[in-house]
């Protein structure tokens, strides 16, 4: 599970939040990760003054650091792990016994 929250946002207070969530998923022995995202709002937009001119006029934007950190976590929990060759096999090999 991911979890995000701005510091600058009005409605869902990161201090207020993330600790109960964090403490909850912990006694739940459910894997987390979490992260205070400094100076983004409820809609995961950075401040205003950092927002793009898009034809002189200031446009708002998703938080480039929220994209990345998502983009991140994916990456990670998406990740395929290495298949090993069918001659690398994990098992001790038997050796099958002929007649002799």
């Amino acid at each position: 599970m991911l979890l995000l929250n701005g510091t600058a946002d009005l409605q869902v207070s990161a201090k207020r939040n993330l600790i109960p969530l964090r403490r909850a998923l912990h006694a739940a022995r459910r894997p987390f990760t979490a992260y205070r995202l400094e100076g983004v709002n409820h809609l995961f937009q950075p401040a205003p003054a950092q927002w793009p001119l898009v034809n002189g006029v200031q446009q708002a934007t998703f938080s480039p650091t929220a994209l990345k950190k998502i983009n991140d976590w994916v990456t990670i929990k998406t990740k395929v792990p290495p298949t090993l060759p069918p001659w690398a096999s994990s098992r001790p090999c038997r050796r099958s016994r002929l007649n002799s």
